[in-house]
């Protein structure tokens, strides 16, 4: 990838949501225009992770009136029942903006006039990992005592969204019709990585194309994909055949809040895990939360053997050709001392390196590694 640009009148501006009134659910209104965006080069016959930093428009933003093991409840809400759920052509999904969870992502799965029900990947919301939730409370004479954490509900981006929807404003290669899109290199591919199972070196979850004729389809799959879904943080692997230079524009909502990503090890296998920030902007190593000297803190294991790749937790800055999309390009892992670049033993990386907005790159985390929830704070 050979640049990004974040552009934005006032990244205060772009998310107004602690204003919101704690009683009521606000409507996209509580939020100012989109004047942000990111614009990203893609590579020819090259490839590239790409991350949208970016948010949509709120649909909803309130508090937390009430919850259960895989439920939300609003206060002051009368939705249509269905609306937020997938049958209704978009993804939605509930992020607490306030709070212990502050920045989690929970994807919607139905709801009715009140609640939300959603997917906790496993985790239930009455005991999780990050601490307790907040909801409203009132005394006995009904004068409230606390206000729950608050919570905005948003569609995610889609694969036509970020790539474009149709012939005209597609920015990869199409594939001809009844191309085998994950084989040859007729057509550009964007490559969905499998960050769910364990192992390193994982063949990809999906893989997507754009068909002349069509629109965008899976490879073995029938029906269209274009609404196929980037939760944040979500990355994916752009990989171009074409000889020419390509460039993707989004508008959208900076988050002015903590961002929480999942990271899942493994006792045995390892795991490769492709991800990107969902922050708008360059965070050095020694601020990217995945390193700390305090034990429970750090999603990395401190090393003693930063030239071995055995063992170790690694980051690592991924690019190449059309052929070789996992070359690594530079790996960072953490000592006692802090970061340092895998072959420059002795010189601090941690405040000099940062990986990029709209740029993705791989977590490669070692046998044994617990994983945990990636909590990155923005600076701005």
């Amino acid at each position: 990838m050979k640049s990004i640009r974040i552009f934005s009148q006032s990244a205060a501006l772009l998310c107004t949501l602690l204003a919101v009134s704690p009683a009521r659910c606000a409507d996209v209104t509580s939020e100012t225009p989109p004047v942000g965006g990111i614009h990203l080069d893609l590579p020819q016959r090259g490839s590239a992770i790409v991350s949208i930093p970016l948010n949509h428009q709120a649909a909803c933003i309130g508090r937390v009136a009430a919850f259960g093991a895989h439920s939300l409840t609003f206060s002051g809400v009368n939705w249509t029942p269905g609306q937020f759920a997938p049958a209704s052509g978009s993804t939605y999904f509930a992020q607490f903006v306030t709070g212990n969870l502050a920045g989690l992502v929970t994807p919607i799965l139905s709801n009715d006039a009140t609640t939300v029900t959603v997917d906790t990947n496993g985790h239930d919301l009455t005991a999780h990992p990050l601490h307790a939730i907040t909801a409203d409370a009132y005394d006995a004479a009904l004068k409230q005592t606390a206000y729950g954490d608050l919570v905005c509900i948003r569609a995610a981006w889609t694969v036509s969204e970020i790539f474009g929807a149709d012939e005209a404003g597609v920015a990869l290669s199409p594939w001809a019709a009844g191309a085998a899109i994950d084989r040859g290199s007729a057509g550009d591919r964007v490559l969905i990585p499998n960050n769910a199972s364990a192992g390193v070196y994982k063949a990809p979850a999906a893989v997507l194309g754009y068909v002349a004729g069509a629109g965008w389809r899976r490879a073995g799959g029938a029906g269209d994909q274009g609404g196929f879904a980037f939760l944040p943080g979500a990355a994916a692997v752009v990989q171009r055949s074409a000889q020419t230079p390509a460039m993707i524009l989004a508008p959208g909502y900076v988050q002015t809040f903590r961002a929480v990503t999942e990271l899942p090890g493994d006792a045995t296998l390892g795991n490769d895990l492709i991800v990107g920030s969902t922050l708008a902007e360059p965070i050095a190593l020694q601020d990217s939360g995945l390193g700390s000297q305090t034990p429970g803190d750090s999603i990395f294991s401190v090393s003693v053997s930063p030239n071995s790749r055995q063992r170790i937790d690694l980051l690592q800055i991924l690019g190449g050709d059309y052929l070789n999309l996992w070359d690594v390009q530079n790996e960072f892992v953490y000592l006692s001392s802090g970061w340092e670049k895998v072959g420059a033993p002795g010189v601090d990386a941690g405040p000099s390196v940062a990986y990029l907005p709209g740029h993705g790159f791989r977590l490669r985390l070692q046998e044994g590694s617990p994983g945990g929830f990636w909590l990155q704070a923005p600076t701005y």
